[in-house]
């Protein structure tokens, strides 16, 4: 049996948050995929010669540093969501590792505790088994993703 400690917490917590790392990957895509329109808009930017202004490629000077600061903006945007899709691809990858471990039974009551947050009496009725039956199905996954948690996250 595992103990309740702060790298079990963690792994629930992990687990728990599986859907919410789904939507955020959704989300931080679109976001992407948003702020890649914008750049593409503010690139495409001309000004009409009214002034008699210095143009650089058909674009007042003045204009085309502000939409060169608004395309480094959006770039730094970009990078961070970049390192935020990233760091969401790593939570996502390691709990399927962790999922993947476990025999047919067990991945079905994690899948069903954590991700879509059951509760016993639900999961009792999905897979037919006794709750004790199902807390030592439970357990047995839960010690053999925490060895490996354990293993991955040394800190």
């Amino acid at each position: 049996m595992y103990k309740d400690d702060e790298k079990t917490a963690k792994l629930k917590g992990l687990l728990f948050s599986y859907t919410y790392i789904e939507d955020e990957i959704e989300g931080i895509n679109q976001e992407i995929c948003n702020l890649g329109e914008v750049i593409n808009a503010q690139r495409d930017v001309k000004v009409p010669d009214l002034t008699g202004a210095p143009k650089g490629n058909e674009i007042c000077d003045t204009v085309y540093q502000s939409v060169e600061k608004i395309l480094t903006t959006y770039s730094h945007e970009v990078a961070k969501l970049e390192n935020r899709l990233g760091k969401a691809f790593r939570k996502r990858n390691l709990i399927n590792a962790l999922i993947s471990m476990l025999d047919e039974t067990e991945r079905k009551i994690i899948e069903l505790k954590y991700f879509k947050k059951y509760k016993m009496w639900m999961i009792e009725s999905s897979v037919n088994y006794a709750r004790a039956q199902i807390y030592r199905y439970h357990d047995a996954a839960f010690t053999k993703m925490l060895e490996v948690y354990n293993e991955n996250n040394n800190t």
